[in-house]
This record gives C-alpha cells, sequence and structure tokens, in this order.
C-alpha cells in the first residue's frame, strides 16, 4: 500500500532538480521535510550505505525508499564539495581563470594574464613619454650606456681600470708627485708674510721683502757695509773686541798690530789668578805682603792658550807665590812650582796640549 505523506511535506518535490539530485540550496529545506517525516513516522533504521541518484519520487512506493533516495543525493552533494577549493589559501589546478582588472588597478585582487600584458604595454608607453629611449637596463645585464651622468656620492664605482676613463693617464703625467716634485716653466706660489720663517716655499716677491726690510734695519741702527757672517772670510775694521767676553785662539804674536814689539809690559796681581789669553807674553807681578798669591794653569777646554804661550810671573812681594795645574791640565817643573824669594822669576810655557811647563828661580 503506498505511503502517505503528512500535509506539511507535500512540498518536497520541488526540492530537486530535474536530474532528482538535491539541490544544494535547499540542503537545509530538505533537513527540515526529514525532521518533519521523523517527528510524524518516528525513525527506522539507518541504512548504511546507498549508490545512486534521487529518483523521481512519485516512483518510490515505500517511505523507506523515499529516505534512501534523500540520503543518496546527500552524499553526492558531499562528494561534489570535496572538488571545490577551499577560501583561504586556495591551490588551484589546470588553467585556473578569472576576470581580468583594469589596468593600473594595485590591489589585492589576482592578476590574469592579459592584466600583465596590458601593464607591460602601459609600461612602455611610459618610457615614451618621459623621453626615455633606447633599450631599458637590466641591473646584471651588460650593456654599454651612454649620455648617462653617475653622481659618485649616490652610487658606488669600482675596478674601474685607468685605461676606460679618458685623457686619466695624460693629465696625471702632467702633475707633478707631493715628494721631491721637480717643477718646470714658472712656477709660482703664494707669497708670505714678512718675517715668516716656515717650510713655507718662498717666493722672490717674499725675498725681495726680506732684503728690503734687512736693509732698512741696518740703516736705522747705523750700519755700514757689508754683514759679517759666522763662517765668512771678511776683513774688520773699526771693531773693537773685549777680551774678557770674547775667546781669541790661534793668534800668532807677530799677526797682531800695535802690539809689544819686543818690549814686555807689566801687570800687577795681588790675588791668585788664572791667566787669561790677553795675559800672553805680559810679566805678572804677584805682590801681597802676608796672603799667598797662586797663579792657576789651565787645560784647553776652559782656556785655549796656544802652544808657545808664555805667562812671566815675579814674586814682588812677602808673600808666598807658586804655580798649579788647573783641572785636566798637566804642569811639569823642577825643583817645586814656588817661587824661591822675593824679586824671583819664573815662566810657565805652553808645551802641547793640556800641557804646561814652569821654569825660573824655583824652589
Amino acid at each position: 500500500m503506498p505511503a502517505v505523506f503528512p500535509t506539511g511535506i507535500k512540498t518536497y518535490s520541488t526540492k530537486i532538480d530535474l536530474v532528482d539530485t538535491v539541490l544544494a540550496a535547499h540542503i537545509n529545506d530538505v533537513q527540515t521535510e526529514v525532521s518533519a517525516i521523523e517527528t510524524a513516522l518516528g525513525t527506522g533504521t539507518l541504512v548504511s550505505t546507498w549508490s545512486g541518484t534521487f529518483t523521481t519520487p512519485g516512483s518510490h512506493t515505500s517511505m523507506t525508499a523515499r529516505f534512501l533516495n534523500i540520503e543518496s543525493g546527500l552524499i553526492e552533494h558531499s562528494a561534489s564539495i570535496a572538488t571545490k577549493a577551499p577560501i583561504a589559501s586556495p591551490t588551484f589546478t589546470g588553467t585556473p581563470a578569472g576576470p581580468t582588472a583594469t589596468v593600473g588597478t594595485n590591489t589585492t585582487q589576482l592578476a590574469t594574464t592579459a592584466f600583465v600584458t596590458s601593464a607591460v604595454a602601459a609600461h612602455a608607453a611610459l618610457t615614451t613619454t618621459h623621453g626615455v629611449s633606447g633599450s631599458l637596463v637590466g641591473t646584471s645585464d651588460t650593456q654599454t650606456l651612454t649620455n648617462k651622468t653617475i653622481s659618485g656620492g649616490s652610487n658606488t664605482i669600482s675596478a674601474v681600470p685607468q685605461s676606460a676613463i679618458s685623457n686619466l693617464i695624460s693629465d696625471l703625467a702632467a702633475k707633478s708627485p707631493l715628494a721631491s716634485p721637480t717643477f718646470t716653466g714658472t712656477p709660482a706660489a703664494p707669497t708670505a708674510s714678512g718675517g715668516t720663517n716656515t717650510t713655507q716655499i718662498a717666493t722672490t716677491a717674499f725675498v725681495n721683502g726680506e732684503v728690503a726690510t734687512h736693509a732698512a734695519l741696518t740703516s736705522s741702527h747705523g750700519a755700514t757695509g757689508g754683514i759679517v757672517g759666522a763662517s765668512k772670510t771678511q776683513t774688520l775694521t773699526n771693531k773693537t773686541m773685549d777680551g774678557g767676553s770674547n775667546t781669541f785662539t790661534n793668534i800668532p804674536w807677530a799677526s797682531i798690530s800695535g802690539g809689544p814689539s819686543g818690549d814686555l809690559t807689566f801687570q800687577s796681581k795681588t790675588a791668585s789668578f788664572t791667566p787669561a789669553l790677553v795675559d800672553v807674553h805680559k810679566v805678572h807681578t804677584a805682590t801681597h805682603a802676608s796672603v799667598a798669591i797662586v797663579v792657576t794653569l789651565p787645560q784647553d777646554t776652559d782656556i785655549a792658550f796656544s802652544v808657545g804661550s808664555t805667562i812671566p810671573v815675579v814674586r814682588g812681594g812677602a808673600a808666598a807665590v807658586s804655580f798649579s795645574a788647573g783641572t785636566g791640565a798637566t804642569v811639569n817643573y823642577t825643583p817645586g812650582l814656588g817661587l824661591r824669594a822675593q824679586y824671583s822669576l819664573a815662566t810657565a810655557v805652553k808645551t802641547a796640549a793640556n800641557t804646561w811647563l814652569v821654569t825660573g828661580d824655583l824652589a
């Protein structure tokens, strides 16, 4: 006997399409009607397996067949869902296609090959618009660039051979090194300020200025004639040289004009003393009533007497008078270094470097 449907599910036939499969848009409606049937008739035994498709509802003469028809449709719909891609991170196969975005679109919309081709063509049009001619340059392509200005401040230029830079080698050849340069032509340099005394290069203008300044100085100090050099051979005139503040060495007796011409001069001494260069060939009268007088003969580094210099000494008073060797000097004598008595005469003679001989009325 055919089953009779409750009035609430008589619209079931509208939930299937022409091939008797459940429409996706009515899945929940089908579940609602199944729940209504279970409520009206009670639940039956679950059929674990089924294969087939929905058939025309009128061909099923039992409620069980109709449920199996519904279950089969649901299983097939579940299988069709497995062939769909997920919304999150889908992985497509075959040849996926989609709407082509408008040229210039810059969003997360997927790009089709048609969009990429249009974008490349638009880029070529942009290079023409901005005056770019020739091929586009790749970062690693081997290409010859022309009419370019490359800033060394914002770019790093390395491994460029000298021969690749126009005129570099010839320009360098025309330059002088920093160390010991040899100039040609007429080298010029800034003129230093007057009085500069450094390693700065002197120009002819600097030299002429210094010479003029020197001439003005000599004139202002009343100097006439040439300038005396420290080691230059020159004849000095109208000069007075103090023997106390100057040292005279290797002056031959015969070269001293206006000096003694054979006659000795006498010089009085009342205390111990060391002869000076001006005392050579003078007779020293050492006189004191009670205090002994000592004549010290010096070494060369103290007073550089020339070999042959003589220092005559007369004992002029009652007090003793004697010779003594200074530091570093050697004095030869016999029998002693003291003048024997009042009016005794003894002479010290320079015989060699740092060496003296004392001879006369000695004791």
